[in-house]
């Protein structure tokens, strides 16, 4: 939430002061802390520490970070999933946020996406990133690229050390890629409406919602 802020003012032509998005920072997450969702903490996590590490994050950010020419904040986008094999349009819609979009100076269109991580993504992450190829097909449907050319998806990945980093990692999806991120998107429809939900236990079952139905 603060670093939408941060861009909404960048894109109006205005620096706000870190401390206005720390500030930012604080109200939202003694929102969620007083939410009715109760706030799920891993080991050796309190709020105190999340803030410690929140405000870490968005400093780094707020000297690091240098946007282009931005024109979108939180955009919304909505795109149709076709099934590559057999050409069916499926009935859900693929939805969601692009964090920023932005242009350099020759008109390319890069999508950003600000993530946090415990620790920097290796390069085989970031090709192999499921919702970059999903949202380079939201911007080649959105018209955002000209027919034929790819947009650039950048990850600004604010990595958790005890001094916080920012990490900057690019990639671009090709046509290929696209095909294969709405295969496997159909791939996981179907599976959802046959009911075959397997266990898949890994990094993530420690903060699962899930954790206790599944037993793991």
């Amino acid at each position: 939430e603060a670093v939408a802020v941060h861009h909404r003012a960048l894109q109006e032509g205005k620096l706000l002061p870190v401390e206005e998005l720390t500030g930012r920072f604080d109200a939202a997450l003694d929102g969620e802390i007083e939410g009715e969702i109760p706030l799920q903490l891993k080991d050796g996590e309190d709020p105190d520490s999340l803030r410690r590490v929140g405000r870490g994050l968005l400093e780094v950010y707020h000297a690091e970070a240098k946007p282009q020419k931005i024109l979108a904040v939180e955009q919304a986008f909505r795109a149709e999933l076709i099934d590559p094999r057999t050409g069916e349009l499926l009935e859900p819609r693929l939805v969601g946020i692009f964090d920023l979009v932005e242009a350099d100076d020759e008109g390319t269109v890069s999508v950003v996406e600000v993530k946090t991580a415990a620790r920097r993504w290796s390069a085989g992450q970031v090709n192999l990133d499921l919702q970059g190829s999903l949202y380079a097909e939201a911007v080649a449907q959105a018209g955002l690229v000209p027919e034929g050319g790819e947009a650039l998806i950048e990850y600004r990945i604010l990595v958790k050390n005890k001094k916080p980093v920012l990490d900057r990692q690019y990639a671009v999806r090709r046509s290929g890629d696209r095909e294969i991120a709405r295969t496997i998107a159909v791939d996981c429809l179907r599976a959802i409406e046959a009911g075959a939900f397997y266990r898949n236990p890994g990094w993530q079952c420690d903060g699962c919602s899930f954790r206790k139905q599944c037993g793991i």
